[in-house]
């Protein structure tokens, strides 16, 4: 498995989180909501680093229990059904990554939850009505959440 494109979000219409391991995500143009859980949220950190499939799979791999083949088809899934939902965006071959933040090799692997991406249409209309503008200030739109997240 070749290196290929690297992804990032669409940072443009797309505002996330990942809270105790899930990524939450709002498409800001669309009004659609969505929730990336198992290793999703891991997904989509290697995502905000400008990583490529093949280094999403490979990271994932050392820190969860799980083969290598399986990982790289949850991986490939994952990009083509955000890809669809216009939420990340391809980088050039060759770029280097936008950030990195290495991760210890763990004593003992974690176990493996397959990722899915679950996309929440049923607020479309409302959002679209009133979306928060991209471009301000997206720590806004996560105000309070954490600390319902947290408990």
């Amino acid at each position: 498995m070749g290196p290929g494109p690297r992804y990032i979000p669409n940072q443009d219409d797309i505002a996330a989180r990942v809270l105790d391991g899930e990524a939450i995500m709002i498409n800001l143009a669309k009004g659609i909501y969505y929730s990336l859980d198992g290793v999703g949220g891991r997904i989509w950190e290697l995502l905000e680093e400008g990583r490529s499939a093949a280094e999403m799979a490979d990271a994932i791999a050392l820190e969860f229990d799980v083969t290598a083949e399986r990982v790289r088809a949850d991986v490939d899934r994952i990009l083509r059904e955000l890809e669809a939902e216009d939420a990340l965006r391809t980088v050039p071959v060759g770029a280097p990554p936008s950030k990195t933040t290495p991760r210890a090799r763990l004593a003992a692997k974690r176990p493996y939850r397959e990722p899915k991406l679950t996309v929440y249409r049923d607020m479309a209309d409302l959002l679209a009505l009133e979306p928060p503008t991209p471009g301000t200030d997206q720590e806004d739109l996560w105000e309070g959440f954490e600390t319902k997240a947290d408990g």
